[in-house]
């Protein structure tokens, strides 16, 4: 689909063509380009945000299917942080990566940021994985001591990811990169069935799996090597003990991350795990090349004040600086220099362009960005009799089913309409006309082209929801732009919406000091673990505000539990 409407719109030869370098595309019709590139092979796309990369992930996810593309987020926390990753964001870095080592012949596309491509990798052992099947035979001291090796928590009942529980011969696992907890029965040695079941009622569901994969909940592994180091290094630095002792005793310890470049085997940098020949772009380079200065500056301050002077209960302070620095984010420029010294190749693809860029090579679309309607209905309808009537391919998308019925339902009083699970654009044909086609999509904006007779709309472009990109020529970039949510705004007690762990209460802005440093946090709090006990909070650094937004609901909202559904 992509490839064609990429052909029909007059833009496959540059495409094609690796030998550009910028290409100017407009925010519409950039989830086309992307897919039409994939493909002619493998592509990596980098973006600029969590935002950003999530929208362009869902997009492609539904032009090429959900098998073909993969998300590598970046860490939440800055590599010298004492503060772990989040699970989840784990376990999706782990999936793709054991994906690409292991060469996935579905993988086409893998969707990232700066801060993930700017971040020094942690080695890890592609033979890290547990692999059980029905029939198979495998006893409960063997998966119990790997599951340990690969950082799931034994507990009493399994409730999050990462946790797993053994009852008897049944061994409860709820798996990092799982919709559902999974549980397994042994009739001794053999594993007699696998099956997923609820966490609201621990009840087995009617689902069977003859085969589970099960990859590890950590980045950073305790293996001899590891113990060894951190042993060596309790004893070399007594002001790191607490944490080292510890790690070499096995237990996984929050923050231990931050030691990386004392404990991992070897950093390695992200594109060195990329396929030969493949292809990398970089969406609004200079929007990801401003994130990377700051990112650096911000990394740079963190690291000399948490390890300038890092000293505990007492000891003398030491400087681990120049011993920690290689697992600091990366040169943006040094990391560009490198993939163009590879066999990678690299170009971007903007919607706008500085002040001081000219594309390389400029096309001229035959298609052009949605003017907003803001909830002008009478404007929108009149423009769908127009297109309808003018012989227009007429589709309109929306990111839901329920928001979908409701277009149905308006348009229908004026317009013959037609709901359809999905509509390809490049395959339409005069017998499509003469109907409004309503369907499904996570694609975020339209487009109308005059020479292809389409005009295809989306629910941003009819509630004129804030957009970037062109409407009609290049845009330029604007000196100052906004960020995501103004903290400063936010009251005690304003409902907000985390990325990753859904909607919570803010309770305040706050510091935390390390060794002398300080840095922001917003602390949100969410519904508590356990009935009765306090609500849980997690503590969201100034710099990750791109991961938080205000909620927008018209009704006071329940919190959500941190690792629920």
């Amino acid at each position: 689909m992509a490839a064609g409407l990429m052909a029909r719109l007059g833009a496959s030869d540059a495409l094609d063509d690796r030998s550009i370098d910028l290409i100017t595309v407009p925010a519409p019709l950039l989830p086309f380009a992307l897919a039409s590139r994939s493909e002619a092979g493998f592509l990596t796309v980098v973006t600029h945000s969590t935002r950003v990369q999530n929208e362009v992930s869902a997009a492609l996810r539904h032009l090429l299917g959900p098998e073909a593309v993969a998300d590598f987020p970046a860490w939440e926390t800055l590599p010298h942080e004492r503060l772990s990753p989040q699970s989840d964001t784990l376990a999706k870095r782990i999936e793709t990566r054991h994906r690409l080592i292991h060469g996935d012949h579905r993988l086409k596309v893998i969707v990232t940021q700066v801060r993930a491509l700017l971040q020094p990798l942690i080695s890890m052992d592609d033979r890290s994985l547990l692999e059980l099947s029905v029939g198979g035979e495998a006893s409960l001291t063997e998966i119990t001591k790997q599951l340990v090796e690969m950082a799931y928590r034994r507990v009493d009942l399994v409730e999050r990811r990462g946790d797993f529980a053994v009852r008897g011969g049944l061994i409860d696992i709820f798996p990092a990169t799982f919709e559902h907890p999974i549980r397994i029965d042994l009739f001794g040695d053999e594993i007699e069935s696998i099956r997923p079941f609820a966490l609201s009622d621990q009840r087995s569901l009617t689902q069977t799996l003859s085969t589970i994969r099960i990859l590890p909940c950590r980045e950073l592994l305790i293996t001899d090597q590891v113990r060894e180091r951190a042993d060596r290094l309790a004893m070399e630095y007594p002001q790191l003990s607490e944490m080292t002792s510890r790690i070499a005793s096995g237990a996984y310890i929050d923050g231990m991350e931050s030691l990386s470049p004392l404990l991992a085997d070897r950093l390695i940098p992200f594109h060195s795990l990329l396929p030969a020949e493949s292809e990398v772009v970089i969406i609004e380079s200079a929007r990801v090349r401003n994130r990377a200065l700051e990112l650096a500056k911000t990394d740079e301050e963190f690291l000399s004040a948490a390890w300038s002077s890092a000293a505990h209960g007492g000891h003398t302070p030491i400087d681990l600086r120049e011993r920690l620095a290689a697992g600091s984010f990366m040169q943006f420029e040094d990391v560009i220099a490198k993939i163009g010294e590879s066999s990678l190749h690299l170009r971007s693809f903007d919607s706008y362009l500085s002040r001081e860029e000219e594309p390389s090579h400029h096309i001229a679309w035959p298609a052009k960005a949605v003017d907003p309607y803001r909830g002008n209905t009478d404007a929108l309808l009149k423009d769908l009799k127009g297109w309808v009537s003018d012989g227009f391919t007429v589709v309109v998308g929306a990111p839901g089913a329920g928001l979908v019925k409701r277009y149905d339902e308006f348009i229908s009083s004026e317009l013959p309409t037609r709901v359809v699970a999905s509509f390809d654009l490049n395959a339409s044909t005069t017998e499509d006309r003469g109907f409004v086609y309503l369907t499904k999509t996570p694609l975020p904006f339209g487009f109308i082209s005059e020479e292809l007779k389409i005009a295809f709309l989306t629910d941003r472009d009819i509630q004129g929801r804030s957009r970037s990109g062109l409407d009609g020529e290049v845009a330029r970039l604007p000196s100052r732009r906004r960020k995501e949510i103004d903290p400063l705004s936010l009251r005690h007690g304003d409902f907000v919406v985390h990325e990753h762990h859904g909607i919570g209460k803010f309770i305040e802005l706050t510091t935390r000091t390390f060794a002398g440093g300080m840095r922001e946090y917003l602390v949100i709090e969410y519904a508590p673990a356990k009935r009765g006990h306090p609500g849980d909070r997690i503590f969201v650094p100034t710099d990750a505000l791109d991961l938080v937004t205000k909620y927008i609901g018209g009704e006071k909202p329940a919190l959500n539990r941190i690792g629920g559904s």
